[in-house]
């Protein structure tokens, strides 16, 4: 059975002014569970017009090499935000996965489980 405490943190879509990668725990319904799934589809949406420049610019073939490390800039800051977002995805996946597993094996502890909201976080 798996616990409330044994459950990963959410990996936030930002990170501490240290660089930091930031965490949050609990039933993940909160505003700043919220904030981070806002923070999260501004981030691929970036990414996904990112790329549209990215093709245009590239495919003109009328472009300065300042241009060019301007947009491999950008390019970069998305990429890192969005392997940040898959990151954070992923985990939460697999916790989702090994409950099911656990409920699957032993439906009356899956049914204690859900009770705890703060295992919601994970689906």
């Amino acid at each position: 059975m798996i616990t409330v405490d044994q459950m990963p943190g959410r990996l936030l879509p930002w990170s501490d002014d240290r660089g930091r990668p930031c965490y949050l725990v609990g039933g993940g319904q909160g505003r700043v569970s919220q904030l981070a799934d806002a923070t999260e589809r501004k981030q691929l949406a970036y990414a996904e017009e990112l790329l549209d420049v990215a093709e245009e610019v590239i495919g003109s073939g009328e472009y300065e090499a300042e241009d060019l490390d301007d947009l491999g800039g950008c390019l970069v800051f998305a990429l890192r935000n969005v392997h940040r977002v898959a990151r954070s995805r992923g985990q939460r996946l697999e916790a989702y996965l090994v409950r099911e597993l656990a409920a699957a094996a032993d439906p009356e502890e899956a049914e204690e489980e859900e009770k705890d909201p703060r295992l919601a976080d994970a689906e």
